[in-house]
C-alpha cells in the first residue's frame, strides 16, 4: 500500500487487514497518555486547507500515539498556497520535511495533485464532496465492530447525499461486499448524483424517513453542508428537512445503530445521545484506532 486518495486504493483483504490491526491498537487509542514507538523518527505533515476538528486531530493523535511527529499547516491563509503556490510545488517541498502527508482541501482532486508531487505516502482527508477515504475506513470498522461483519446488511443513508462525501466513501466501500441492501433518503436537492454507481448494492430511493429507517441495522445520517451552498437561502429551507429524535428512533429502529462523521448541526437532537444504539462519539476513538493502523502500514 502506497497511498490513500480513494477508496478505491482499498480492497476487502486490505480492509480487514486494518482493522485486525486497529484491534490491536484499540487499547492504545482509548487510553490518554499512552505511546508506542512503532513509528518512532517518523514525521506526518498534516495539511489541512479547510476546517477540520475530528479528522485532523485524530490522525495527528494517531501518529503520537505511534511515537511519530506531527508538523502542520493550517488553513490556505497560512500557508504558501495564499501566495499563489501550487500544490504540486508544496508536495515536492513537504516531502523533504515528512515521510507522510494527509491532506485536506475543498476542492476535488487536490489529495491526487499533492500526490503527484510527492515522493512519499499521502492520505486524503477530504477533497470537497468526493472522498474522505479514512473516514469511510472508520465507519465501516465500527459497523464491524457491532455486526462482526461488512455484507448483508440492510443500512438508511440520510440527510445530503449530493455533498456528503462521507456517505460517498462509505457507499463506495461497502460496495466491495456482497448481500447489502442501502436506502437512500433525502431532499430531492441533495439526492445522490447520477454519476455515483454501486454494481455491487441493491439500493432504493425513499423520501419519507419513518419508513427508510424502518428496522435498519444502521442509520448513517449526515448533515446538510452549508459550505457546499452558493446560495445561503436554499440552505436555510433544507438544513432542518430530516432530523432525528430519540422517539424517531425508539419507534422505528430501536435495534439499529446510528452513525454521523460529526460535527452535526440540527439534525440529530441531543437528546439521541441516550439511545442505546448511538454509536459517533465512540467511532471517534476508532478513528484514532483505524488511523493508527493506516500510518502502520503505509510507513512500515
Amino acid at each position: 500500500m502506497k497511498q490513500l486518495l480513494t477508496v478505491k486504493d482499498l480492497n476487502s483483504e486490505l480492509v480487514f487487514e486494518l482493522f485486525a490491526l486497529a484491534d490491536e491498537y484499540l487499547d492504545v487509542a482509548k487510553n490518554k497518555g499512552t505511546c508506542l514507538d512503532v513509528l518512532k523518527g517518523k514525521v506526518l505533515a498534516a495539511l489541512f486547507y479547510e476546517p477540520s476538528t475530528r479528522t485532523r486531530l485524530s490522525t495527528e493523535t494517531a501518529m503520537l500515539r505511534l511515537g511519530g511527529k506531527v508538523i502542520n499547516a493550517v488553513g490556505i491563509e497560512n500557508s504558501s498556497l495564499k501566495k499563489g503556490e501550487t500544490l504540486y510545488d508544496t508536495a515536492q517541498m513537504i516531502t523533504r520535511f515528512a515521510d507522510v502527508i494527509a491532506i485536506r482541501h475543498s476542492e476535488i482532486g487536490s489529495a491526487a495533485e499533492i500526490a503527484r508531487g510527492s515522493t512519499v505516502p499521502v492520505i486524503n482527508c477530504g477533497d470537497g464532496p468526493a472522498n474522505h477515504p479514512t473516514q469511510s475506513l472508520l465507519d465501516a470498522y465500527t459497523i464491524f465492530k457491532e455486526y462482526g461483519r461488512l455484507d448483508n446488511l440492510k443500512i438508511a443513508f440520510v440527510g445530503d447525499l449530493k455533498f456528503s462525501r462521507t456517505s460517498h466513501s462509505l457507499l463506495e466501500l461497502l460496495n466491495m461486499f456482497s448481500g447489502n441492501q442501502v436506502v437512500l433518503c433525502s431532499p430531492e436537492k441533495l439526492k445522490l448524483g447520477e454519476e455515483y454507481n454501486f454494481e455491487n448494492l441493491s439500493y432504493k430511493e425513499d423520501g419519507n424517513i419513518e419508513s427508510a429507517i424502518k428496522d435498519v441495522d444502521v442509520i448513517y445520517a449526515s448533515r446538510v453542508q452549508k459550505e457546499r451552498f452558493d446560495n445561503l437561502v436554499e440552505y436555510e429551507k433544507l438544513k432542518d428537512y430530516f432530523v432525528f429524535t430519540l422517539d424517531l428512533l425508539e419507534q422505528n429502529c430501536p435495534n439499529g445503530i446510528i452513525m454521523h462523521a460529526l460535527p452535526r448541526i440540527d439534525e440529530i437532537l441531543p437528546e439521541v445521545d441516550q439511545f442505546q444504539g448511538a454509536r459517533y462519539f465512540e467511532a471517534v476513538t476508532y478513528g484514532v484506532a483505524i488511523r493508527m493502523a493506516l500510518l502502520t502500514k503505509l510507513l512500515t
